[in-house]
C-alpha cells in the first residue's frame, strides 16, 4: 500500500520553544483569572517534540482568550494544540484522574504539585493506558485507510505509547519493537532520516499490531466507557460489541488529490465514517470509574462555558 504523508517534521531551534514560553506565560499571567501556568513534560526533539502548557485559573474565573491564532506560523508549529486549562480546585484530581504528572512551573503562583501526590490507582492505570491505545488505534487506522498519514503527530502518539505499554506490565512484543523503533526514528531524524519505504513499512506494521495487540488485551483487561455507543469528534465513533472489529464506510478519494495537506484529510473525514466495535463495560454505579467519568464531563462542560479556547484536562479520548 502506497501511504501519502503531510506533516513532515522541520528542525526547530530550542531556542524557539524557550522563546515562545516566555511570551505565553507572559500573555496569559497578564489575565487575572490566571494563577499559574506550568508545562507538561519536556522537549528531547525539538522540530517533532510539541509544547504542553496548562493553564491554572482561579476559582469561578472566566477567561476567552484565544491564544494560538495571535502565533505565528513558526510558533504554531511549536504549540500544535491550544493550552490546557484548569481550576486550581480541579488541578489535582485531573491530575490523579488522568495520570498527568513531569509538571514543570514557569509563572505565578507556584503551587508545590509533586507526582508523588497523584493518587492513581492500578485499576485506573490500566483504563488510562487502554483509552491511549484506543485513541492511538483510531487515529492510525483512519489515516491508513484513507492513505495519507500526518507523520509528525505519528510520531508523537506512538512514542506515547511506551509510557501505555509500561502501565500494562508489557516490555516485550512486536508492538513494543515497534514502539522502539519508532523512538529510534525520532532520535536520529535529523542527522540519519530513514527512507519513505521504511516509514511505510514502520507505520503498516504498527497499525496492524496495534490491532491485535488491543484485541488480545481487551478479551482479559476491562475498559469501561460511560456510554454504550461514543461518538467522537469527526465520522468516528465506538460501539460496545463482544467481539473486536471495525467498520469503515464511505469512499476514500485518489492520492492526486493529497497535495491539498490538510484540507485533503478534512475532506476525506467527511467523506468516511468508522464504528470501533469493541469489549467494554459500563461502570458500576458509585465506582471510581463513574466518578471520574462524570468529573471529565463537568471539566469540559465548565471550560466550554468560561474558558472556551483552552482544552481541559480529560480523558485521551475526545468522549464529551
Amino acid at each position: 500500500m502506497r501511504l501519502n504523508y503531510i506533516d513532515h517534521p522541520v528542525s526547530i531551534p530550542v531556542t524557539q520553544y524557550e522563546a515562545l514560553k516566555t511570551k505565553l506565560v507572559k500573555t496569559l499571567l497578564a489575565n487575572d483569572a490566571v494563577l499559574s501556568v506550568y508545562q507538561m513534560g519536556s522537549v528531547k526533539h525539538p522540530g517533532i517534540s510539541d509544547l504542553d502548557i496548562i493553564c491554572v485559573f482561579k476559582k469561578g474565573g472566566q477567561c476567552a482568550a484565544n491564544l494560538r491564532p495571535e502565533l505565528n506560523a513558526d510558533e504554531q508549529n511549536i504549540l500544535t494544540h491550544g493550552v490546557f486549562g484548569v481550576e486550581e480546585p480541579d488541578l489535582q484530581q485531573s491530575m490523579s484522574f488522568n495520570l498527568i504528572s513531569n509538571l514543570k512551573h514557569l509563572g505565578g503562583k507556584n503551587l508545590n504539585l509533586s507526582d508523588n501526590n497523584l493518587n492513581t490507582s492500578e485499576d485506573l492505570k490500566r483504563q488510562i493506558a487502554l483509552e491511549y491505545l484506543v485513541k492511538m488505534l483510531i487515529t492510525i487506522d483512519a489515516q491508513v485507510t484513507m492513505k495519507i498519514i500526518k507523520l509528525r503527530a505519528f510520531l508523537l502518539l506512538a512514542k506515547a505509547i511506551e509510557f501505555d505499554l509500561q502501565l500494562l506490565n508489557v516490555n516485550q512484543g512486536k508492538l513494543y519493537d515497534l514502539v522502539q523503533q519508532v523512538i529510534q526514528y525520532r532520535s536520529d531524524w535529523y542527522a540519519n532520516k530513514p527512507n519513505q519505504d521504511d516509514v511505510s513499512n514502520l507505520i503498516l506494521n504498527f497499525n496492524i499490531e496495534l490491532r491485535q495487540f488491543l484485541k488480545k488485551e481487551l478479551q482479559h483487561a476491562q475498559l469501561y466507557l460511560p456510554r454504550t455507543l461514543v461518538r467522537l469528534p469527526g465520522n468516528f465513533s465506538i460501539q460496545q460489541h463482544k467481539m473486536f472489529s471495525i467498520e469503515h464506510k464511505g469512499m476514500v478519494l485518489p492520492n492526486q488529490l493529497s497535495f491539498l495537506g490538510r484540507k485533503y484529510i478534512n475532506l476525506q473525514n467527511r467523506l468516511n465514517s468508522f464504528t470501533y466495535k469493541l469489549p467494554f463495560e459500563i461502570p458500576a454505579s458509585g465506582s471510581i470509574h463513574e466518578e471520574r467519568f462524570q468529573f471529565s464531563e463537568n471539566m469540559v462542560a465548565s471550560s466550554r462555558a468560561r474558558y472556551p479556547y483552552f482544552l481541559p484536562l480529560t480523558t485521551s479520548l475526545g468522549i464529551y
